[in-house]
């Protein structure tokens, strides 16, 4: 029987997140879907961990490919979905046990909603929560946050595969894939938030948008400047790109452990943007540390809730 929803789930080298991943899909309280695992030549014990699942519940379906990158991961496990809806999943992340079932609850309420989100909870390596998404919900706000960002945690998406159909093609662009595609699909009819955080997001030293920050960045910036400003009739501010590269600069000298250096591009930063939030958080974690700064932004969303 054909599965209401196919999970998009790329991996390759999951290590010890797979297993978790998994087992949180496994536990959605909706239960008409399959996971669709595209294993990208991986080298560790992923392979077998999806095997071992796929053994487990029929529902895991997986394929091996030579390493191709994620894009092509992607698009492989696209082209073999066969459910009404597509669920985007990475593998380092976790998803709550009503996703699912919250998701397609908005989609049977709204015929014209073709993208939905939810709202997200970051953790780390060691399932510590750091802090919360506080995404659009409405399509209307959605639509005017994408000249400034991405309004969406992307793998917290579910989409309607009619609507790839409709528009040809999924992932092209490197760097900032998800970002065009979720653009691209949210013109197509109406986009939006959940309220609840059901998904959560992890952060790590080995993650991918870390150690390709820089480029993200700048990639990000072109993409605003030569697509998204365009198709939406606004101007782009050129200062944007120059606030991705101060920022990725304060990013690498703070990783590093340069506090000299990383004050000195928070300064340049606060100089040209001191209009904006960005640098003086990055002053904060700057001064009074990482683990202090996290603390204090837990402590400020249990007092004020989302």
């Amino acid at each position: 029987m054909t599965p209401t929803i196919s999970v998009i789930l790329p991996v390759f080298n999951g290590g010890p997140y797979l297993e978790p991943m998994l087992e949180s899909l496994l536990a959605q309280t909706y239960g008409d879907f399959e996971i669709v695992c595209v294993d990208d030549g991986s080298t560790d014990g992923s392979s077998a961990i999806l095997a071992r699942f796929a053994e487990r519940d029929p529902r895991v379906r997986v394929w091996r490919q030579v390493n191709s990158g994620i894009i092509a991961a992607r698009n492989a496990a696209i082209s073999r979905a066969r459910g009404a809806f597509l669920a985007l999943q990475d593998q380092d992340d976790l998803s709550e046990p009503r996703r699912f079932e919250a998701q397609i609850a908005a989609f049977a309420c709204d015929p014209e909603l073709v993208l939905c989100g939810t709202q997200a909870m970051q953790i780390d390596g060691k399932d510590r929560k750091l802090h919360s998404t506080h995404l659009p919900a409405q399509h209307e706000d959605v639509i005017k946050r994408f000249p400034v960002e991405n309004p969406f945690c992307h793998c917290s998406v579910m989409m309607r595969k009619s609507v790839l159909d409709k528009l040809g093609r999924a992932y092209i662009y490197p760097e900032v894939d998800d970002y065009e595609l979720l653009f691209q699909v949210a013109r197509l009819g109406h986009a939006s938030n959940l309220h609840q955080r059901l998904y959560r997001y992890r952060v790590h030293r080995n993650q991918y948008s870390r150690r390709h920050h820089g480029r993200m960045l700048l990639a990000r910036a072109a993409l605003q400047r030569d697509v998204i400003c365009p198709a939406l009739g606004v101007p782009y501010r050129t200062v944007r790109l120059n606030f991705a590269m101060l920022d990725e600069a304060i990013f690498r000298a703070h990783q590093a452990g340069d506090r000299r250096l990383a004050l000195e591009a928070t300064r340049a930063q606060l100089q040209k943007f001191w209009w904006h939030w960005r640098p003086y958080s990055w002053l904060v974690r700057i001064c009074i540390g990482e683990d202090v700064y996290r603390g204090s932004q837990r402590l400020f969303e249990r007092l004020l809730p989302a």
